[in-house]
């Protein structure tokens, strides 16, 4: 589908034209009360300690949209545009807290108790992304899935206009996106 993001879409990393600014600025302001509480959500699962606070993570999210020559037909496509973004900053963010750790090996964790728990360390988080990024190589459209749904909070309905596909192959990529991914984590990858 023209326009809709991509994972690892490099027009996110060009500027936005001037006549674009002001479709950015009516759908954040119409999207605003929704990306806060994703990132609320998101923050959920952080450990306490977090020092980037949810509403810093949107305003950092739309300040790289704001880059970006993305062409978002609606509300949705700007959501999951900022979800992929949100995850993007918060991966740097962990990432920077763990760059004394570089060398060691990621820590095995399991999707199903991440998912579950209350609180997610940057550790897990840094090994989510990783196997989301491993997916993405062999099933793009199921490891965007992932990241509408677990970064952008997106319904199955909701994603599926994003990707121009149907709630049940939604359903259906995020059964296969969470088995895959639990069997990677599983082994340590």
């Amino acid at each position: 589908m023209p326009g809709t993001p991509k994972p690892n879409d490099t027009r996110l990393l060009e500027p936005v034209p001037q006549n674009v600014r002001p479709k950015l600025e009516a759908l954040l302001n119409q999207c605003y009360p929704v990306l806060r509480k994703i990132a609320g959500d998101l923050f959920k699962r952080q450990s306490s300690q977090h020092t980037l606070q949810p509403t810093a993570l949107v305003h950092e999210a739309y300040l790289l949209m704001m880059k970006s020559q993305s062409e978002l037909e609606n509300d949705s496509h700007f959501c999951a545009a900022m979800a992929l973004t949100m995850r993007r900053v918060l991966i740097d963010h962990a990432r920077g807290k763990n760059r004394k750790k570089r060398g060691q090996d990621f820590k095995k964790v399991q999707l199903d108790d991440i998912m579950a728990q209350s609180q997610m360390d940057l550790d897990d988080l840094l090994s989510i992304d990783t196997a989301i990024d491993m997916l993405a190589a062999e099933e793009p459209r199921k490891a965007f899935v992932v990241t509408l749904k677990f970064y952008g909070g997106l319904t199955n309905e909701e994603a599926g206009e994003v990707l121009g596909v149907s709630s049940e192959t939604i359903k259906l990529d995020w059964r296969f996106a969470r088995a895959w991914l639990k069997s990677e984590l599983a082994s340590g990858s």
